[in-house]
């Protein structure tokens, strides 16, 4: 907005002297309100055009109603009556700035002040009024008896009011630098001649109002209003923006989901993260739909962005005590998450947010494909981060979360994951169990790396609970003193601004949907016959004493047999064990294990690991 533009009696007005325009459609006499309010009625020169004389307003009674506008002018240099702070639209002329005269508008209905940098709108009426910032559609303001509704007007969209016979457009112009200088000078210089009891117990009221929160009693259309600052990142589930509370000026990301989008899978987040409340996970503020027929889910704001992006902008890997606090922290959220039966099936760096980092504070976010469910069966998530029963087609647990963090914590050991393109899906996790093996042997006595081995578990039941993986985590950091050195670099600082989610380009790294039911062979995953396997189960669950490594004294058949999966291992407690715990070896039973959801060599890979598979071809020959 070019101020300069704008003159008032013939007279341009500086750009220190403005403070806001209301472009006034009359509905009802504009004669009558023109008369009223001469000394505010300003003319914009536009582009160079002439400018558009609005005395003829004051002609004429009977003009079409979208003719009948009126551009209104508020200035230091023209302030208040009654010494007052703030420019007050009603119904009496006593005590109004802005005269409207009309049987149902209050005698004092709006009132425009200053909060700080902003300029306020209050909404003292006992009619209320509807507004609009943004285009988003008109919400009701309804004040309560005695304490108004308070709105800070954001500089650049376009806020529109609604009164009764009279339809208001206001404009503001955003300040930086000098500009934003001089106008806090002049507006102190304002204030500090004004002597108006009235507007500190304006702010008075509200602040009694929001303590003892007695806007509970606001009846049920009543709601919060946000302005959306800036778009963060777009994805398949929807749109998520920077958003600014007109209240408080509070920060927050709002997930805007599409009408046709808003299905029960969104209504289920939703209802799910009502219902969590604890310190690692992402925070829930509010939820309304908008006029536009979209939903809006307001969330806390992580102003350092993702876990995704912290281990982007950090050169090598993360040091091992900051390792060792991720993981700690991920297994916080998943044992809070779990204890209340809820299964995020989308646990990946992008979905981790940083709270703080310093000291380092992650939550989990994004429930777009969580349940409460014991047993699932869709087939979704994203890929490199999907547990091997996910593939058979025959239901999986919550287990499937512990994988996902094992899959981190390779990302956050060696910087990279293994090369997806090579393999298809379903034999992604074989990939990622071989690496879990080679990490452990060539670092027997990192803690940190035994456990990742533990989540990597092919067998749901043999990965370690929620719970274990905490525990083990604070182990490891008690144990590891002050300071781990590594070759690594901490944590950098990412910046004190936002930063934007970035859309992920790479497919392996794209959430799919259950519409997506395909293997990367095209083919559709059908329900598995089962198989009856004779199987040993270890105690899984205790973290393995690490003095003692099993590969110091293994043969070259039972080093094979340790780095296979569990349907490998005989039943006999003679043999290795995939994680042996201090000797402790539970009887051997019989299990029942579906096939490969793929036919064919991918199938019987994924079933008996890839050692199994060179011998049986190996007799072949």
């Amino acid at each position: 907005m070019a101020l300069s533009h704008f003159t008032i009696g013939g007279y341009r007005v500086p750009w220190s002297d403005f403070i806001m325009t209301l472009r006034v459609t009359c509905l009802a006499d504009c004669r009558a309100f023109c008369e009223a309010n001469r000394s505010r009625i300003g003319t914009e020169a536009g582009s160079g055009n002439k400018p558009k004389k609005l005395d003829r307003h004051a002609r004429a009674g009977t003009e079409d109603p979208e003719d009948c506008k009126i551009l209104l002018v508020l200035t230091f240099s023209n302030p208040p009556g009654e010494s007052r702070s703030q420019f007050v639209l009603g119904r009496d002329p006593k005590h109004c700035d802005i005269v409207c005269d009309h049987r149902q508008i209050s005698s004092k209905h709006i009132k425009f002040g200053f909060d700080g940098d902003h300029v306020v709108l209050y909404d003292v009426s006992s009619r209320g009024s509807r507004l609009s910032i943004g285009g988003r559609g008109y919400q009701k303001t309804c004040p309560l008896p005695g304490v108004p509704y308070k709105c800070i007007l954001p500089p650049g969209p376009k806020i529109k009011l609604k009164i009764p016979c009279f339809e208001i457009e206001i404009g503001l112009a955003g300040r930086r630098g000098p500009e934003l200088q001089e106008f806090r000078e002049r507006r102190d210089a304002f204030l500090a001649s004004c002597c108006d009891l009235e507007a500190l117990t304006l702010e008075s009221t509200l602040a009694t109002e929001i303590a003892t929160k007695s806007h509970t009693a606001r009846p049920p259309e009543w709601r919060a209003m946000y302005w959306f600052e800036s778009r963060l990142g777009e994805g398949g589930c929807g749109t998520v923006h920077k958003v600014r509370r007109l209240t408080d000026w509070a920060v927050f990301a709002a997930k805007e989901v599409v009408g046709r989008r808003s299905n029960s899978g969104f209504r289920r987040e939703i209802d799910i993260l009502q219902r969590l409340r604890h310190h690692r996970i992402v925070e829930y503020v509010d939820c309304y739909p908008d006029t536009q027929e979209n939903t809006i889910l307001v969330m806390e704001y992580c102003q350092f962005g993702s876990l995704d992006q912290m281990l982007r902008a950090t050169p090598g890997v993360l040091a091992l005590r900051t390792t060792a606090e991720v993981l700690k922290q991920v297994a916080e959220g998943l044992l809070y998450l779990h204890g209340k039966g809820v299964t995020h099936r989308d646990l990946k760096p992008a979905n981790i947010l940083v709270r703080s980092q310093t000291p380092l504070s992650l939550v989990l976010s994004d429930f777009g494909l969580a349940k409460d469910e014991e047993i699932m069966e869709t087939y979704c998530g994203t890929p490199q981060f999907l547990a091997p029963e996910m593939f058979e087609g025959v239901g999986y647990t919550k287990a499937i979360d512990i994988w996902a963090l094992g899959v981190i914590g390779i990302l956050l050991l060696e910087g990279q994951l293994p090369e997806m393109e090579k393999f298809g899906n379903s034999m992604y996790p074989n990939t990622l169990f071989e690496k879990a093996a080679q990490m452990y042997a060539k670092d027997p006595k990192n803690r940190l790396v035994i456990l990742v081995r533990q989540m990597l578990a092919m067998h749901p039941e043999d990965r370690p609970p929620a719970e274990d993986c905490v525990r083990d985590t604070e182990y490891a950091l008690r144990n590891w003193g002050p300071c781990q050195p590594t070759a690594a670099a901490q944590v950098p600082s990412i910046g004190s601004g936002p930063i934007d989610t970035q859309v992920q380009e790479d497919d392996s790294d794209r959430t799919l949907r259950p519409s997506e039911l395909h293997t990367s062979e095209g083919q559709t995953l059908q329900p598995a016959k089962e198989e009856s396997v004779s199987t040993s189960k270890t105690d899984a669950s205790r973290p393995y004493d690490s003095s003692t490594p099993p590969t110091a004294s293994m043969t070259d058949h039972a080093r094979a047999s340790f780095i296979r999966p569990r349907s490998l291992i005989s039943p006999d407690t003679t043999s290795p064990k995939a994680f042996p715990s201090a000797g402790c070896v539970r009887a051997a039973r019989t299990v029942t294990r579906p096939r490969s959801a793929s036919a064919g060599r991918e199938g019987y890979w994924m079933l008996h690991g890839p050692a199994r598979l060179a011998q049986d071809q190996d007799g072949a020959r």
